[in-house]
Order: C-alpha cells, then structure tokens, then sequence
C-alpha cells in the first residue's frame, strides 16, 4: 500500500511539473479579439490588425481629458502610419454615432471611432477614463494607461510594441529527461516497498 502512495505522489510531481514547463513564466496576456463597427458603418475586427501596432483608446466625449488625449493621438499620426499603427477610439459614455462623427469632424481625428457594444469595458477592465491599450504586433498586450499620457511616451512604448512578444516555448529535452529520472526513481521505490512488504 505504501509503495502505492508513493507512486501516485511521485505522478502527481510529474504532472505539475509538466504542466509549470509548459506554461513558461509569461507575463503577458493576448488582447481578447472583438468585432465592432464604427462610425461610418465599417465592421473591423481586432485581428484582422495583427502584424501591426493597435492602441486602443477608451474613452467619452465628456471627458476633457481624452479631449487632451487626441490632440496627443494627432501627433502619433504624423510620426507612424496607417501601416504601422492602428488607433481605435472606443466610446464608453452614452455617445450615439453620431456625437461621434461630430466629434470626430469637430477636432479633426483621423482614425477610427466606434461605441463599445460587446461590453469591452469589462474585457479589459477599464475602470478609468481615458484608458489606453497598447497591443503588439502579436496580439499581446504590451502596456494599459489609466491616465492620461503625452504623445512622447506613447511613441516609445509604441516602438517597443513593434517588437511582438513571444511566449516562451518548454525546453521538450530536458523535460523528457526529467521525467525519465523520475520515472526510474518511481520504479526504485516502488520495488523497494514492495520487497519490504514481502518480507514483512
């Protein structure tokens, strides 16, 4: 019975151990995708973006901040293009679109505004305004800002996100090797306990 206890322990050991090796230590989260359709009639897909920069822009046309903001988001344009960065304008408030065309005509923005109808404000866990989300070029979120922030630091973490994450991928040989030593050790003990049962 007690070689038995031990056997089981000694599984238990491996299967934790296989499923640490096969989740790395990431930090990182992949953006959850969604699908609205923004002001102008045009469903866009979060997606569909991959491969390029996307910030993601929580906000309300009531708050003077992200009014601040956008003027910050003008001077992104001018030094990453359409090819290069994404800018998505998410309203949370209770603009209809067409607040939102007037806003956007009235300040002059040129990227993409839309209301949230899938309830992001909870996928990401916006409890502020304005909220930004800075996704990588994988998909990953790479930084949120919960407040508001110049066009300068944007800028570099947005050239830092060019950089797309990757996952860190489990080392397969050395965890077969483990798990062989283990393996052995398992069968060690067990023949040993039972041996001493045996003999009992």
């Amino acid at each position: 019975m007690k070689g038995v206890q031990i056997t089981s322990f000694m599984l238990t050991i491996i299967s934790v151990f296989i499923l640490v090796s096969g989740s790395g230590n990431s930090q990182k989260w992949l953006a959850q995708d969604f699908t609205l359709t923004d002001t102008d009639g045009n469903t866009f897909t979060l997606s569909d973006h991959r491969g390029k920069v996307v910030l993601i822009d929580f906000f309300a046309t009531s708050s003077p901040p992200c009014w601040m903001l956008h003027e910050e988001f003008k001077s992104l344009r001018e030094d990453f293009g359409e090819e290069e960065l994404v800018i998505i304008s998410i309203s949370l408030g209770t603009d209809t679109n067409e607040v939102l065309r007037e806003y956007k005509s009235m300040t002059g923005a040129n990227w993409t505004f839309a209301r949230d109808t899938e309830d992001l404000a909870i996928s990401y866990t916006v409890s502020h305004l304005p909220t930004i989300v800075v996704i990588d070029t994988n998909g990953y979120i790479h930084t949120v800002f919960d407040d508001f922030v110049d066009s300068t630091e944007l800028a570099s973490d947005i050239q830092d996100a060019r950089t797309g994450y990757e996952p860190p991928q489990a080392n397969w040989a050395l965890l077969l090797g483990v798990l062989v030593i283990l393996a052995v050790v398992v069968t060690v003990i067990y023949l040993v306990f039972t041996k001493g049962e045996r003999g009992s």
